[in-house]
């Protein structure tokens, strides 16, 4: 394959990663290419490394380092037998847990979307969203005893875009669908800004987006 070719099928993987648009990916890419030996080839090592450590969690669908938990597959959050089971905040992706706990107030369940369906997919939901291990989590927690008292609160805690709230009416219409009577459910307040993203907020704005959210 022609040089060339080789430099523009880099540049078309870094636009593939968030934040990144075309003008960013071609710097990125002239900046390896300008790089000595050493560094270009740590970037590909750690690259493959960081992969290689990496698992999902199986009930909040959340990333971790394989090395986090010695022989457990869950991560430390769904591992901790005193977390509350009767809330369970759903964010878009894996860094706004992060967030959250940082505020050291949320002391719930979690679980991760993986990101949002966009305009005029809702019929292609599950292509975008892990719809089927949203529901597999919340039957699991539904037959918890505590839960046979009172309903689960579901959080929505997605970015303040239009296409979150897209998301956010699709599956409460689909929850309460699948589990009628048993869920509540909220949103955070909108003391975050229109096309705000979780990951940006500072600890007090999601304090109070929790402490508000209805």
């Amino acid at each position: 394959m022609h040089p060339e070719e080789n430099r523009q099928n880099l540049i078309n993987l870094f636009k593939r990663l968030p934040g990144i648009g075309p003008r960013q990916a071609g710097r990125c890419v002239d900046f390896l290419r300008r790089s000595n030996d050493d560094f270009g080839q740590s970037f590909v090592n750690l690259t493959k490394l960081v992969r290689d450590q990496t698992v999902t969690c199986p009930m909040c669908q959340r990333l971790f380092s394989k090395l986090e938990q010695v022989d457990v597959e869950l991560c430390r959050i769904c591992f901790n037998p005193h977390r509350q089971d009767q809330t369970l905040l759903v964010t878009q992706q894996d860094i706004d847990i992060d967030q959250f706990e940082k505020t050291g107030t949320y002391e719930g369940r979690y679980f991760v979307l993986g990101g949002i369906i966009p305009a005029g997919k809702k019929d292609q939901a599950r292509h975008y969203i892990n719809i089927e291990s949203l529901n597999r989590r919340i039957k699991e927690i539904l037959k918890l005893p505590e839960s046979q008292d009172k309903p689960v609160e579901v959080i929505f805690a997605l970015h303040a875009t239009p296409e979150a709230d897209q998301t956010t009416s699709f599956l409460q219409a689909n929850l309460n669908e699948e589990f009628p009577h048993k869920l509540t459910f909220s949103k955070l307040a909108r003391g975050l800004s229109t096309g705000t993203e979780i990951e940006y907020a500072d600890p007090q704005t999601l304090i109070d987006a929790l402490k508000g959210r209805q």
